[in-house]
């Protein structure tokens, strides 16, 4: 702690160690402390810390109060002390809150300055009574100072009882008179002040809560002069402890006490057991005490150490700490804890998923004996991330809500839904907003070109009456090259047009493909009865005989016997037709062979 053999309180006044001795102008008491070990036990004690008898024969704490003479002349201190004690009255604040004094505070002290100053004023006064009065002001100033009301500092308290392991961490508002109430002693001027031993003592509370309370020195001991020789329920006398990463020091670089190390707002306090034999353990640091990131981005931890050993004789240097498991703990005990382990440069790089607290500290290293570091870890929402989760969101619900599927028939429903699922999946790759809209655009273009019931309804409308016109039209184009009008005399050509013509009307008003083909084939039936020149030159080219006797009434027309029997003897106008051509006939058939005689002849 900055000293071998004797500590001094005031190392200005009388010096470790050396107890050489400096006067100041005003007489001051000097609090003188040291270690008592057996010169022949003591080694035995150190051999074995479990045997009781051998303990008290070994480092035992002892302490004397001295008084060192000033060397002004009393008149002088007591204007020394009443300026001082001006100085201090300027600094009183009277209230309830910590660190103020009580109502009609600045009222005794006034009072209290002025007795002091009505004795250097007086006629004749004396060196006894300028020394009393010196006391008495002193005395008022200390008096009014214990007063005060216990000032209050936040304190994040890390605890390491055993090195190289994993500690716990607490933190909490800690009053300068914890440390009295629990029954620890302090030196005047600290009273007021909040310390280690403060801090110390409401870490123990919240570890081991009415235990503590009850029985404080079960688990926390301190000397007289502030050296602690249990901690955590663990005697021993290899404690350290660290303000803000640093062995406190006082004004002249000396090592500071439990009771003697003044904590601050937000001050950083490590009590840790040292495990190596001779304070070889690696203390160790992250960059910061406070991280804030966002979820699912990347951040970066530096941890860095240096031996304990050398911090008791100066400033040290970080060295980066490689190997190193540093976990991010979550104060949700529903999350899992996260690992990293630090590279050849002390770094380490963390990926947190889930927004929340964590507290982070180190696990493992490559040193045996360590002291870990504690850091607050604070994951935020990442804005970037939400924003595009947000996008996403809103980019599906606008895809499905973008058509109607009861507009449409089953096979476009599923063509849809396909569309949904695979534009699902492209946004939620997506790596940006601009990735979103384009997976959206690319869905809406697919999605718009799926045909509604309504639309294939009248795709299917207007292909029917294509259809249908196309039909109409080839039946019609059939029909005029059905047959070769030259081949056919005038009489039928005006016969086969108004069939065409006809049928074209009937074709025209045709109200489906199979109307146009009864009116193709009525019509084919009405053209295939015209008869054709060739037909009708043949039929005109037939002998008369072959020709039915037009004259004659078939069978079909022959008058019933029974019903159109002539009556006798009565002639009618038909056989004289008959008689006449039978006449005509004969009178040829001899003029023939008659002219075919001659011939031959």
């Amino acid at each position: 702690a900055g000293y071998n053999h004797f500590k001094s309180s005031d190392n200005s006044v009388i010096r470790h160690d050396n107890l050489i001795v400096t006067r100041q102008e005003n007489s001051t008491e000097v609090t003188v402390s040291s270690l008592l070990s057996s010169a022949r036990y003591g080694k035995y004690a150190e051999a074995h810390p479990d045997n009781e008898k051998l303990q008290k024969l070994y480092k035992q704490p002892v302490e004397v109060k001295l008084t060192v003479k000033g060397t002004v002349v009393p008149t002088e201190s007591l204007e020394k002390a009443i300026a001082d004690a001006k100085e201090f009255l300027g600094s009183v604040k009277e209230g309830s809150a910590p660190g103020e004094y009580p109502e009609g505070t600045i009222e005794s002290l006034n009072k209290a300055i002025e007795a002091a100053q009505s004795v250097i004023e007086k006629p004749g006064f004396t060196e006894a009574e300028v020394e009393e009065a010196v006391k008495t002001l002193n005395a008022a100033v200390e008096a009014i100072k214990d007063t005060q009301n216990a000032n209050k500092a936040f304190v994040i308290m890390n605890g390491n009882p055993v090195s190289g392991a994993m500690g716990m961490q607490f933190s909490g508002d800690v009053y300068s008179d914890a440390a009295e109430k629990a029954g620890f002693k302090k030196a005047a001027e600290f009273k007021k002040e909040v310390t280690v031993i403060d801090a110390l003592v409401v870490m123990h509370q919240q570890m081991f809560g009415e235990d503590f309370d009850k029985n404080p020195q079960d688990y926390l001991v301190m000397g007289p002069t502030g050296w602690l020789s249990k901690v955590f329920g663990v005697d021993t006398i290899n404690i350290g402890f660290y303000v803000n990463d640093a062995m406190p020091k006082d004004e002249n670089g000396m090592g500071t006490m439990a009771n003697t190390s003044i904590l601050k707002d937000n001050d950083v306090l490590n009590v840790f057991v040292y495990g190596s034999a001779y304070q070889q353990d690696i203390y160790l640091k992250f960059d910061n005490t406070e991280y804030t990131t966002e979820a699912d981005t990347k951040f970066e931890v530096t941890v860095t150490g240096f031996v304990t050993e050398k911090a008791m004789w100066g400033d040290v240097v970080l060295e980066p700490q490689s190997d190193c498991k540093v976990v991010l703990i979550p104060d949700d005990v529903s999350a899992q804890k996260i690992e990293a382990v630090t590279d050849t440069q002390g770094k380490a790089v963390f990926t947190v998923p889930q927004m929340g607290t964590y507290t982070m500290t180190v696990e493992s290293c490559g040193s045996e004996f360590f002291i870990a570091p504690y850091a607050k870890v604070t994951v935020k929402e990442n804005a970037a991330l939400a924003e595009l989760e947000a996008a996403k969101k809103a980019a599906k619900e606008e895809l499905a809500a973008y058509k109607e599927l009861t507009d449409y028939r089953e096979a476009q429903q599923e063509e849809i839904k396909n569309i949904l699922s695979d534009s699902d999946k492209a946004i939620e790759v997506a790596g940006d907003k601009e990735a979103v809209g384009e997976a959206v655009k690319e869905a809406r273009a697919k999605l718009d070109k799926v045909k509604t019931d309504a639309q294939l309804t009248e795709e299917e409308k207007e292909a029917a009456a294509k259809e249908l016109e196309a039909a109409k039209k080839a039946a019609k184009e059939e029909l005029a090259a059905y047959k070769e009008l030259t081949d056919y005399r005038e009489a039928q050509q005006e016969e086969i047009k108004n069939i065409l013509s006809d049928s074209d009307k009937a074709i025209e008003v045709a109200g489906d493909k199979k109307a146009v083909g009864e009116a193709v084939k009525e019509a084919k039936a009405k053209l295939d009865k015209v008869k054709t020149d060739a037909q009708l030159t043949e039929e005109e080219s037939k002998p008369n005989e072959s020709k039915p006797d037009e004259s004659k009434p078939s069978e079909s027309n022959k008058p019933n016997k029974q019903d159109n029997k002539k009556p006798e003897g009565v002639k009618t106008g038909d056989e004289t037709p008959i008689l006449l051509l039978w006449t005509l006939l004969l009178s040829a058939g001899a003029t023939g062979t008659a002219i075919l005689f001659k011939k031959k002849k």
